[in-house]
């Protein structure tokens, strides 16, 4: 009896170890992520929309294909547009042209970066910037629909409340972006 539960032991703290070591694995630390440096253009190619139903049940996606939390991904890239609004976020936006794509149910031939505040006295159409960011995955479920996103958001100013009432809007800090 004692030899029996003496291998059931053991046999569990093998599985708990090798399960202990693949967990880590797939966990990803600083020593792990790299630098990206993209432009506008890459950053749409790489971006990856999907939505799906099951049982009664909505999971929205939106991720970068080739990177992973705690990357930093720096911008390149000549300012299209640039407005400042007060009304609702208060921030600047500032756009780069990129081919035309369909994402998240739109047709667009821009990408937009939010900037806290009103930056258009540093910043011109025409502009080449730079725009620094470290990537963070986002997972939430609404308690009531059960509805779930997996998003791979921004660390920099990072607000959980303001991008779920503000239907996925981020705003940065003005930190994140240089004129170069």
């Amino acid at each position: 009896m004692i030899r029996k539960i003496t291998s059931i032991i053991i046999f569990f703290s093998i599985v708990f170890v090798i399960c202990s070591g693949c967990i880590k694995e797939k966990h990803s630390t600083e020593s792990d992520s790299k630098i990206v440096n993209w432009n506008a253009q890459d950053l749409i190619d790489d971006f990856s929309f999907s939505t799906s139903m099951s049982g009664g049940i909505m999971k929205w996606s939106a991720n970068y294909k080739s990177l992973n939390e705690a990357d930093t991904l720096i911008l390149t890239d000549k300012i299209s547009n640039i407005t400042y609004t007060s009304f609702l976020h208060n921030a600047t936006s500032i756009f780069f042209d990129v081919k035309d794509y369909t994402k998240m149910g739109m047709n667009a031939s821009e990408v937009a970066f939010l900037f806290q505040g009103n930056i258009t006295d540093k910043y011109q159409i025409g502009d080449n910037v730079k725009i620094t960011l470290t990537v963070k995955h986002f997972v939430y479920t609404n308690e009531t629909s059960k509805t779930s996103f997996d998003w791979d958001v921004f660390e920099e100013g990072w607000d959980q409340e303001y991008f779920i009432t503000h239907f996925f809007a981020q705003i940065l800090p003005e930190n994140c972006i240089t004129k170069i």
